[in-house]
């Protein structure tokens, strides 16, 4: 949980330890021969041991918002502590195909987009890769 200096719930986010599965035939030869060096190569897939970013959220009803780059920047910091803990060379997060704006923020903020899926609801969903 971000707190802002008025002591108000800001934001929250989660974060989680994922083994991601990566089909080789879906990435470039560059980026393929880039990951297996941080993973393993199990028949068609990488399998890359991450920190997923599962969810955040910042909270609109407060007077002193904090803006979606410091907070992301926040959760870096936070992963950089859990990395030095378990261990870890990435950080991966999944966000709906249609939210443009957050796309071009996380490409931004330097996340890489790998691959695609649908979501449960149908959604399409880009996943993103940042080295840590």
């Amino acid at each position: 949980m971000v707190y802002n200096k008025n002591n108000e719930l800001a934001a929250y986010f989660t974060l989680a330890f994922k083994i991601l599965d990566l089909p080789v035939g879906r990435l470039s030869a560059t980026l393929r021969k880039q990951l297996e060096r941080f993973g393993r190569k199990v028949e068609n897939l990488i399998q890359i041991p991450c920190v997923l970013l599962a969810q955040w959220s910042k909270n609109f009803n407060i007077s002193e918002m904090i803006s979606g780059t410091d907070l992301l920047n926040y959760v870096i910091d936070a992963i950089f502590q859990v990395q030095r803990l378990i261990g870890g060379s990435f950080m991966f997060l999944e966000c709906e195909a249609e939210k443009t704006h957050l796309v071009e923020h996380y490409k931004k903020m330097g996340f890489v987009a790998i691959s695609e899926r649908t979501s449960n609801e149908n959604a399409p969903l880009i996943q993103f890769i940042k080295k840590i």
